[in-house]
């Protein structure tokens, strides 16, 4: 009787911790890397200012952070392009173009949306593509560009953008070294003059 008490002992107590061991590792894996599950936020307007923007020279073709036409924090990416020979581009780099910063790696996430308004004007396309970095005094990876424009029904008015980011890979691109987005503007033909003012906020990585 008292082997088969023991016995008993043993065996509820493997099942306890087989269950202990089990219920750890369902644990880990939901809360072990909110980093790996959560999304990155890598503009807000509000607590994720750094970095740097351009716009190409072309024009009176500038950026700044305003607090023009913001979508929900205090600043917004502002870029007033113009341009005469059918297009331009801008960019927003979040490592300021420092090679020795963290770069951010798009391994773990699915997708990126931002939020875009841009005016009223003449333009045949609007261009996305991310960018990742290489060592001074070379070139940078770049990603495939995907069309954004047709998304763009109102202007002047912010629209939600969301891509995969499958689609943005490839090329040169490398993913666990990303740093910074490029925008190509299009008037249509090579000859034809543009202007528009364009407004980025909201920058996020989703898993």
């Amino acid at each position: 009787m008292k082997l088969y008490k023991n016995t008993g002992l043993k065996i509820c107590e493997r099942v306890i911790l087989l269950f202990v061991i089990f219920a750890f590792f369902i644990g880990m894996s939901i809360f072990g890397d909110d980093k790996a599950l959560g999304s990155v936020v890598l503009f807000d307007g509000q607590q994720h200012m750094s970095g740097k923007g351009f716009a190409l020279p072309r024009g009176l073709s500038k950026f700044e952070l305003s607090t023009i036409n913001t979508f929900s924090g205090s600043r917004d990416l502002f870029f007033d392009l113009q341009f005469d020979s059918g297009w331009t581009g801008c960019g927003w780099n979040w490592t300021s173009w420092n090679y020795d910063a963290p770069k951010t790696s798009i391994k773990s996430y699915s997708k990126i949306i931002f939020y875009i308004s841009v005016s009223p004007c003449s333009i045949h396309d609007i261009t996305f593509q991310l960018t990742s970095a290489t060592k001074p005094g070379t070139q940078d990876g770049f990603g495939k560009k995907v069309s954004i424009f047709p998304f763009i029904k109102k202007r002047d008015t912010y629209t939600k953008i969301e891509i995969d980011l499958s689609k943005l890979e490839g090329q040169t691109l490398d993913p666990a070294e990303v740093w910074g987005f490029n925008i190509g503007v299009f008037a249509g033909k090579a000859s034809n003059p543009g202007r528009c003012k364009m407004y980025i906020d909201n920058i996020e990585l989703i898993p």
